[in-house]
């Protein structure tokens, strides 16, 4: 009896267990699952290209300022560097005198043809000057003491000659007796009077007319009268 008793209680014991673990099961609370914030992942992404391309993009800029910037003063070494520099332009000698600076310019049909820079002229005459220039072919005729030639250009005295100018006005001495000195301008012309820039003949000036002198008049001779 007691073992008959025993396995009727083993089937129901389970099926209590069974019954007790389920309803367990439905007590406890079912947690819920978190799920991640797609749209503000995909959102804080976006901000994050964003970013970047406007960084990348602001470099971008700067980088082609700094380009146009370079290319603008690039332009403007090169133009200035294009521009002829007047004093470059000029021949530079020595005339192996004291100290001082003068230029010797050559004139052809009223245009400057050449330039010569000539330093240490101090005391040297416009002759020794214009040896000193080594590029400067002229010629010097010494039976009548003037310069006859330059560049291949001979005096023809009908009547065309070399005359120079000598700091703008007409020379009064030869290129012998002519000394330089510091800023001295010397401008050589091929031609006649009227084919060099200054007027060297001095306008008469008119004669005075004979104006007759004012005869004053003949004082009256006062005689004192007495009685």
């Amino acid at each position: 009896m007691k073992k008959w008793l025993k396995l009727a209680l083993i089937p129901l014991l389970a099926l209590f267990l069974a019954a007790c673990d389920s309803l367990n099961k439905k007590e406890e609370p079912e947690t819920p699952v978190e799920n991640a914030p797609t749209e503000s992942t995909e959102t804080s992404k976006e901000d994050t290209d964003n970013k970047e391309s406007n960084e990348k993009t602001d470099q971008s800029e700067q980088a082609d300022g700094e380009e146009s910037k370079e290319s603008e003063e690039t332009e403007g070494s090169s133009e200035d560097a294009d521009k002829p520099d007047e004093d470059t332009d000029k021949k530079t000698y020595s005339a192996e005198g004291e100290e001082g600076t003068a230029t010797i310019a050559i004139y052809e049909d009223g245009e400057k043809v050449d330039e010569f820079k000539i330093e240490n002229i101090g005391n040297v005459s416009i002759l020794d000057a214009m040896n000193a220039a080594e590029d400067l072919e002229f010629n010097f005729n010494e039976a009548e003491g003037v310069i006859d030639s330059i560049n291949g250009i001979e005096n023809d005295y009908a009547p065309n000659t070399w005359m120079y100018l000598f700091n703008g006005a007409y020379a009064e001495l030869g290129v012998v007796s002519q000394t330089l000195s510091d800023g001295d301008q010397v401008d050589w012309y091929f031609g006649t009077i009227d084919d060099i820039p200054v007027n060297i003949l001095q306008e008469e000036a008119p004669a005075e007319e004979d104006v007759p002198a004012e005869e004053e008049p003949q004082a009256e001779d006062a005689e004192a009268v007495t009685e």
